[in-house]
């Protein structure tokens, strides 16, 4: 069907956004928005750019107008777009701020506290997710890829989210960028290293929890649901944050410790949950190091880190962080892996990204410091031989055991990310060479291509939220401070994710690796 130019009808379109027909005639503001929601999809370029800024000053309506042409929405969401639809995606997504939002329908702001405001004026928490990169661009970080695909694109996670929450996104640096151009046309793009978290956080700002990495959908919207009612008391005054941090932490500990029965890992002894509090760390993790924060984020991006910058065993950094999370890992870990090409293992002062690639959540916790495990003098420390016999127990897993951990929560797909995923896939891969129709050869890729993304996420949910999450609960929970939630976030990325502000080569310009290249390959644009 041919999305028809004359379809924004001021009636139907106020009725798609709720309103009644009575308030159709009162309310001239949406009126005032009809020729910009029709030129922003027909518009000659100039009316196209004049419409796309009307409708993104005007907000969640804005978008939400937009979005009532189902019939261009539809077409957007086919595999293989035409010049003109993929004109109408890129339309909905500016307006948006955030790429695929032609299948998520989710308005995001870049200004906090312009989300602050929104948020106290209807009452609502805030959902602010912190990557390197751009949501409004392809090459953000493979975690906010996948938050794209696997959540936002998520129906039920997206009306969720549209109706209970402010949404802001924050670039805390620019994603690493690697282009591999083959000598004969062939160019193949990805990123390098990098993660994202989300924050909920009250209407004035408050930190109410965290969800570092990716998780899948089933989790996500579990969590959020909880979140959402706990930022509400904290809002409403019946509750504090940090009551809150510390029955999150309870409940999580709970569930970890039934997994663990589930799958017969013997029980350590319960036990009260030690104080800790933030400090800076005393060495510097890197971009090898950060790639593996995740397992499928890392299949993504790692084989190219590695290149870039070797292993290096003595210390985490972008290559180490990338394997942090499994997803993630998958993504990038060909891509890290060959970054500097030299093929020598050395360990400089500095962690870095090779070394930061090849850990696993459970090796990373296992092998090395983090600072938000470490007291500081004046935090209040509790003695828990159960909590730390846990901690024990979870630096020891390995890759089987959380396998058969992860199997407890499957992540499944629904179906409009699957449909993303067939519009993102190539048919030209290898598994696919003899398959007659690119259509069919894409349609087989995507569904290989969902399965292992899948066990990915399951992955990545466990580790996560048992590694990771439950440290920043425990050091929220004991922290008098409530940090602020760039303190908390520059704590986050530096510690746990392996990408410290403080190194701006994300351990990929290593002090003692020649690679025979002026002035070492580098250059500035």
């Amino acid at each position: 069907m041919i999305p028809n130019r004359r379809s924004f009808n001021l009636r139907a379109a106020c009725l798609l956004l709720g309103l009644s027909s009575p308030a159709v005639f009162a309310c001239g503001g949406y009126g005032t928005l009809l020729t910009p929601a029709h030129d922003a999809f027909f518009g000659d370029p100039a009316q196209r750019e004049a419409a796309i800024a009307t409708l993104r000053a005007a907000g969640p309506q804005g978008l939400a107008l937009l979005m009532s042409n189902t019939d261009v929405v539809a077409a957007c969401m086919r595999p293989n777009p035409t010049d003109e639809q993929r004109r109408w995606r890129d339309a909905i997504d500016a307006v948006a701020m955030a790429k695929d939002a032609y299948v998520s329908g989710l308005y995001w702001h870049t200004d906090l506290d312009a989300a602050k405001a929104l948020a106290a004026a209807e009452g609502k928490p805030i959902l602010s997710l912190r990557m390197l990169g751009r949501l409004n661009e392809d090459f953000s970080c493979a975690n906010s890829r996948f938050f794209r695909t696997a959540l936002y694109a998520n129906q039920e996670i997206a009306d969720y989210l549209r109706d209970n929450f402010v949404l802001h996104w924050q670039s805390v640096r620019p994603a690493p960028r690697v282009t591999i151009d083959f000598g004969d046309g062939r160019v193949m793009e990805r990123t390098l290293t990098g993660n994202s978290a989300h924050y909920v956080l009250t209407s004035d700002g408050r930190v109410v929890d965290v969800f570092p990495g990716l998780y899948g959908p089933e989790a996500f919207l579990e969590m959020l649901r909880a979140a959402n009612s706990g930022a509400r008391s904290v809002m409403a005054g019946d509750d504090s944050t940090q009551a809150y941090q510390a029955r999150a932490l309870v409940a999580l500990e709970q569930r970890l410790r039934s997994d663990l029965a589930a799958v017969g890992i013997p029980q350590p002894p319960t036990g009260v949950v030690r104080a800790v509090a933030f400090q800076s760390s005393a060495e510097l993790p890197d971009a090898v190091a950060a790639e593996r924060v995740t397992v499928g984020k890392r299949a993504a991006e790692i084989t190219i880190a590695e290149a870039v910058a070797p292993p290096l065993p003595a210390a985490p950094n972008a290559v180490a962080a990338s394997q942090l999370t499994f997803a993630k890992d998958r993504a990038e870990s060909e891509v890290v892996a060959d970054a500097s090409g030299t093929g020598q293992v050395r360990a400089p002062a500095i962690a870095n990204a090779d070394q930061a690639g090849r850990l696993t959540t459970a090796k990373f916790l296992a092998e090395s410091e983090l600072t938000l495990l470490t007291p500081r003098e004046d935090a209040r420390t509790l003695q828990s031989p159960g909590a730390l016999a846990l901690d024990t127990l979870i630096k020891s897993l390995d890759d089987d055991a959380w396998s058969r951990i992860a199997a407890l929560r499957p992540s499944q797909l629904d179906e409009r990310s699957r449909n993303l995923v067939l519009c993102k896939v190539s048919a030209d891969s290898a598994g696919c060479r003899g398959i007659r129709t690119p259509k069919r050869a894409k349609s087989v890729r995507a569904n290989w291509t969902t399965a292992q993304f899948e066990r990915s996420l399951a992955m990545d949910t466990v580790r996560n939220d048992y590694a990771i999450r439950r440290v920043v609960l425990r050091a929220l929970s004991q922290d008098p401070r409530s940090p602020d939630v760039d303190e908390l976030n520059a704590e986050v990325y530096a510690e746990l994710f392996l990408t410290p502000d403080s190194d701006p080569w994300l351990g990929l310009l290593p002090d003692d690796v020649y690679v025979a290249l002026d002035n070492d390959g580098i250059k500035r644009r």
